[in-house]
């Protein structure tokens, strides 16, 4: 009997060492010879030989290891933490910022450099010195460009019929251009000669045979090297508003063709100066807009538009394809505003 009981001891002995995660010692007497790892108690002085003196140790330990793994489970993990708690998280500003920047939308592009250019818009053409927007030899090229292009296109009469639009929408870009290299700040081969270039740039817009056509070209070549110019202001037109309009998205279209491929950088540039400089000169238009009584308004989306125009040069002269696309989204805004009120097929 008493064999039995002893049995019955070391089997229960064993099993509550299972429990508690200890080995039984080789007599198999002790449940509490090895402590946890993870624990401290205080040496028995003698080992229980009885249940029901081996039962409170293990009653006294049990539950401080349930409580431990308890509080194991119950501690946040750090990628749960809220706002508040990661103020106290070493690098905690990092994952907040990261966190803000995936907050904003996702058209804002961060860090993008800011687009600008010296000229401020305002309701004054005369405000702005016009190398902010249309530097000198930029500006000077487009001239050379436009009119080569018009010789070309009177190099015989074939098909003269056809070209007389692009010929009078040409004439009145040149005469735009030659304004704004007449009043310009800077020194340039063409501001003595400006005057005259542009008298002759509007005979030349006119409607006419081939033969008067030709010789009104020729005109206009010679007035490039006149010496005996006139004085010119920013708020008498020089050129038919209508056909200045027709000139835009021919440029426009070029520019945003060129900056999709991002290649020929500069020549997209002289583009740019050249909707500058028609943006600039259509401020004397307003006469000619579908409400003449909006000057006030009329003026400043022209030189709203004239800037952002410059502001695109200044990006692809740069070669900055983020910069140049963001110029040309903010000048194509600018244009859309505009026509909301004054549509550029609602010219007289």
């Amino acid at each position: 009997m008493k064999q039995t009981r002893i049995f019955s001891l070391a089997v229960s002995l064993s099993l509550l060492a299972m429990i508690l995660g200890c080995e039984p010692c080789k007599d198999g007497c002790c449940p509490v010879d090895k402590e946890p790892a993870a624990q401290t108690a205080p040496a028995t002085e003698e080992a229980a030989t009885t249940p029901e003196e081996a039962a409170p140790a293990a009653e006294g330990t049990l539950p401080e290891s349930v409580e431990i793994q308890d509080a194991a489970e119950e501690a946040p993990a750090v990628e749960s933490l809220d706002a508040a708690t990661l103020e106290d998280v070493p690098g905690s500003e990092e994952v907040k910022e990261e966190e803000k920047a995936d907050d904003l939308p996702a058209t804002l592009e961060l860090n993008a450099p800011e687009v600008t250019s010296e000229a401020t818009a305002g309701t004054n053409p005369a405000d702005t010195n016009p190398t902010a927007y249309a530097p000198v030899e930029m500006l000077g090229e487009q001239l050379e460009a436009f009119v080569e292009n018009l010789e070309k296109t009177l190099e015989s009469d074939e098909d003269f019929e056809d070209t007389k639009g692009r010929i009078a929408r040409d004439a009145n870009t040149v005469a735009a251009l030659a304004l704004v290299l007449g009043l310009h700040d800077q020194p340039n081969p063409y501001k003595v000669a400006a005057s005259n270039i542009i008298a002759a740039a509007q005979t030349l817009a006119g409607d006419a045979d081939y033969a008067t056509t030709k010789a009104n070209f020729e005109a206009l070549k010679a007035s490039l090297k006149s010496t005996d110019g006139k004085n010119l202001a920013w708020d008498v037109p020089v050129a038919n508003l209508a056909q200045l309009m027709k000139e835009v998205p021919l440029l426009d279209g070029k520019i945003k063709s060129g900056i999709r491929r991002f290649r020929k950088t500069d020549e997209m540039a002289g583009y740019a100066v050249a909707l500058a400089a028609i943006f600039q000169v259509s401020t004397a238009n307003v006469g000619e807009t579908c409400d003449a009584t909006k000057g006030t308004e009329w003026i400043a989306f022209c030189l709203e538009s004239r800037d952002d125009a410059g502001a695109l040069a200044n990006a692809l002269t740069a070669k900055d394809k983020k910069a140049s696309q963001k110029a040309y989204d903010k000048l194509t805004k600018s244009c859309d505003e505009c026509h909301a009120i004054f549509h550029q097929t609602a010219t007289k």
